[in-house]
């Protein structure tokens, strides 16, 4: 029996499971704890990680834009004191993002610097949550090499100064009259700003170009103008101007006939039909306002019944005239050369056709005749003519007898568009001379939109209602400048910007893209030639930058009727031919980006002006490349911003 319960029992304690479950519950605990809880560790750390590997790199870029940069602050220290103003700079940067600095455990940030590379280090642990306890539950311990208590963190990407790879940029400036005060001058600070980012120092191997497009009512092109949107024809010189034909001839007596009879002391030489032109005659006695002597002095008469010392006064009936003829020795008849007295020039092969309008200036002696194209109220800047031949012609309305006698030069020109001066009808309806300039406007037809080259299709004329310093109605003096990695050129022409005229922004966008076209590349120095748009290692940028309406539009070479911007006196007598300034950006932006030109934009001081956003959202090449500056401050960031992506600081790794 004894035996029998001695089974008995061993075979209940092999039966018994209550202790193996214990057991099994304690390690399908750990595992559990190892595999749902290792997931939430994980999770959180990959989300340190992500937060720290991104604060570094914004580290980095930040760093190698301030040492781009090359301000006030850095540029003076040491090569030791920089690099650790730098780290400074670049560990408040990156305690600055990272969000997570509480969570991490003895995080040590350093980066290593060299010429061409900026290298972020960081290191720490993250406390799990889950994991230590799995593993103590596991193998009874959390302490030892293994343990999961705790999870390392460590980053090393690795910035790239300068890529590799060719740069060129266009940058394309609103310098119109809204700009002045402190706007201008945040716009040169970071317009300079951002050519000391763009524009390597070492252009061995890769090289990095900047050009300039200032703008207002149009571009100033310099002396490119010629090329870009023709030559204007040269003057014909003159070389005589005369009224008269002889000498004067004494008048002895003035009969009060009808028609009046005049004698002269000698033959005059006069013939029927000749006119002449009397002057000096005296008179005694008479009453009235106009007696005797103002009713013949200063007045030109065709002559009729001509005998060798007489003639008379054709259709002139002086029966009525106040007083009587007095001898004197200072009256005169003269023999004129044309109808009326009036001046005949004489200019070799001028071209010009009867009722033409010509330009005189520089005649020196009978200077009466000059012209002077002031845009004001100009009756006097241009000539009616009526060709005598091919080399002579007459100033319709000129007096001759009362100007002086001609010496010597001057000069006579034409007055269409394409001319150096042009007579045209302003708005209100008034006639005016305008003067050419380097300035130039849209381009028309069928290239209106395209970057085809200027010899083939020229650019538009520019003429601007007004000449004066400071006026809105004039065009920038600011010229362009064409591709460069001469920082010290560049940002000398960017000092000399001044807030002036209008604000013809669709021009500028134009000529963003022609700084960039290799169709215009034939017109610059040979290291502005634009690259292929094929190249593969060459990068086209524009950065556009307005402040407002782009309100001003081009008839026929000067500022349409239709422009919003100058008044009626500063537009000419008809629209645009390409139509609203606006339209004209976005059709160019478009086919710019076509071309592979990446755009961004920048708004500044826009407010809630839809026109210019739309605009600026429209003709970037994305929603990243898209900026709006309320004050200068902003302004100066967005430039530093684009300036840095633009040059490529990127991290490699």
């Amino acid at each position: 029996m004894a035996r029998f319960a001695g089974c008995v029992t061993l075979r209940r304690f092999g039966s018994e499971r209550s202790g193996n479950i214990a057991i099994m519950f304690v390690f399908m605990l750990g595992l559990l704890m190892l595999f749902v809880g290792g997931a939430v560790d994980f999770t959180r750390y990959n989300t340190i990680r992500a937060d720290l590997i991104e604060s570094m790199d914004a580290a980095g870029l930040a760093m190698a834009q301030i040492d781009a940069l090359n301000g006030p602050e850095i540029r003076d220290l040491s090569p030791s004191a920089r690099e650790e103003y730098l780290k400074e700079q670049g560990r408040k940067f990156f305690y600055e993002n990272f969000k997570h600095a509480s969570l991490v455990n003895d995080l040590n940030i350093d980066f290593d610097l060299s010429a061409s590379t900026i290298i972020p280090k960081a290191t720490g642990s993250v406390k799990t949550l889950f994991l230590g306890i799995g593993q103590m539950l596991q193998v009874g311990s959390s302490t030892n090499n293994g343990s999961l208590s705790k999870l390392n963190l460590s980053s090393e990407t690795e910035i790239v100064r300068r890529d590799d790879g060719n740069i060129e940029v266009a940058m394309v400036m609103d310098l119109t009259g809204s700009m002045g005060g402190s706007k201008i001058a945040d716009l040169r600070t970071a317009a300079k700003e951002m050519v000391d980012i763009v524009v390597r120092d070492d252009q061995s191997e890769w090289y990095s170009k900047v050009a300039l497009v200032p703008y207002s009512i149009g571009v100033n092109v310099g002396s490119y103008a010629n090329s870009v949107r023709g030559a204007i024809p040269g003057p014909k010189a003159i070389t005589n101007a005369v009224w008269k034909v002889g000498t004067a001839k004494d008048i002895t007596n003035v009969e009060k006939l009808n028609p009046v009879k005049i004698t002269t002391s000698g033959s005059h030489g006069f013939s029927n039909g000749d006119t002449v032109w009397i002057d000096g005659v005296q008179r005694s006695g008479g009453s009235g306002s106009c007696k005797f002597d103002c009713q013949i002095n200063s007045k030109v008469y065709t002559v009729s019944n001509a005998t060798s010392t007489t003639f008379t006064l054709q259709g002139v009936n002086g029966t009525s005239w106040s007083g009587n003829y007095s001898s004197s020795s200072s009256d005169f008849a003269t023999k004129c050369v044309a109808a009326n007295c009036e001046v005949r020039v004489t200019a070799a092969s001028h071209g010009f056709s009867t009722n033409d309008y010509v330009h005189i200036n520089g005649v020196v002696g009978m200077t009466e005749i000059n012209n002077s194209v002031t845009n004001g109220s100009t009756s006097d800047d241009f000539w009616r003519i009526t060709k005598v031949d091919n080399d002579n012609f007459t100033l319709n309305g000129s007096v001759g007898p009362t100007y002086s006698a001609y010496s010597s030069g001057g000069s006579t020109w034409c007055s269409n568009l394409g001319c150096e001066y042009y007579r045209v009808t302003d708005a209100g309806g008034t006639v005016r001379g305008l003067k050419s300039s380097t300035c130039v406007s849209e381009r028309l037809g069928t290239d209106k939109y395209t970057d085809t080259a200027p010899s083939t299709s020229k650019v538009g004329w520019n003429y601007p209602f007004s000449t004066s310093s400071g006026s809105n109605s004039s065009c920038t003096a600011s010229q362009i400048v064409p591709l460069s990695t001469n920082k010290v050129a560049l940002k000398t022409s960017i000092d000399g910007y001044n807030a002036v005229g209008y604000t013809a922004g669709h021009i500028g966008v134009a000529w963003g893209w022609y700084m960039l076209s290799p169709n215009f590349g034939y017109l610059w120095p040979a290291e502005s030639a634009p690259g292929a748009y094929d190249d593969d290692e060459l990068t086209k940028v524009a950065v556009i930058m307005t402040d407002g309406e782009f309100n001003t539009q081009y008839c026929k070479g000067a500022v349409s009727k239709d422009s919003s911007g100058p008044g009626s006196t500063a537009r000419i007598n008809c629209n645009s031919e390409n139509g609203n300034g606006f339209d004209q950006a976005e059709d160019m932006c478009d086919a710019m980006k076509d071309a592979g030109v990446l755009i961004y934009t920048i708004g500044f001081d826009v407010g809630s002006n839809t026109n210019v956003q739309d605009l600026m959202t429209n003709c970037a090449s994305g929603p990243d490349y898209v900026y709006f500056a309320a004050t200068g401050e902003e302004l100066k960031d967005i430039y530093r911003a684009i300036g840095s992506e633009i040059s490529k600081l990127h991290i490699s790794k």
